[in-house]
Formats: structure tokens, sequence, C-alpha cells
């Protein structure tokens, strides 16, 4: 099924799969987010010799390792870019504030609430 969503190069029709992915990881450094792994999903074209975008992600999901090896390296069409583009920016890209490691649990009130003049 999943081949479905992420089309490949493979197919005789691949002119338009032309966004080539693929993944670079960083050393996250804050002893804050120890165990977590960061770095960014860099998207390119034939035509450019730089990337053309990239997505961050930080996670400590253990189901990251298996979408990574799923999605890289490999090509691409508009809808399968905007759908891995979706999964890392909603599932594998962690916002919460940490101490020691721990998620801050914040209140929905203290981060609507903006601050009396």
């Amino acid at each position: 099924m999943l081949k479905e969503l992420f089309p490949y190069k493979q197919y005789d029709n691949h002119r338009h799969f032309k966004y080539y992915i693929f993944y670079v990881e960083e050393c996250v450094l804050n002893h804050n987010y120890f165990g977590m792994e960061g770095g960014r999903c860099e998207v390119r074209i034939d035509e450019e010799q730089y990337a053309i975008n990239e997505y961050r992600f930080l996670t400590d999901k253990k189901s990251w390792v298996w979408f990574r090896d799923l999605t890289e390296c490999h090509y691409y069409n508009i809808i399968g870019l905007w759908i891995i583009k979706l999964i890392i920016k909603y599932y594998y890209y962690d916002t919460r504030e940490r101490i020691g490691g721990k998620p801050i649990k914040t209140s929905s009130r203290e981060i609507i609430s903006s601050p009396s003049d």
C-alpha cells in the first residue's frame, strides 16, 4: 500500500517523479534532548546543483528508522513529496520544551494567553 502512496521512478512514465529525497542526521548536543534523533530531509531535483528544500525532524519515536529506510533515496512526484512532508512535520517533529530529557507539560491556557500590558 505504501508503494502506491510513494511511487518510485521505476515506473514507465518517470518524468513526473523528479523529486529525490535523502536524510542528513545531525548530532544533538543538548543534553535535554538525549536519545533523540535530529536532522533534515533534503529535496533535490536533477537540474539543480543544491537542495531545493529541506524539512527538519527531531524525534524519539522508534518508527523513525523504519520510515527513513522506506522513503530515503527514491524519486517521488509532488503528491508523494507532500505526504512525506506532512508526516515529518506532524509526526516526527517534537516541538515540546524539555528539561532533563522529559517533556514539560504546559496547559493550553499558558500557550494561548498573551502577556498583559
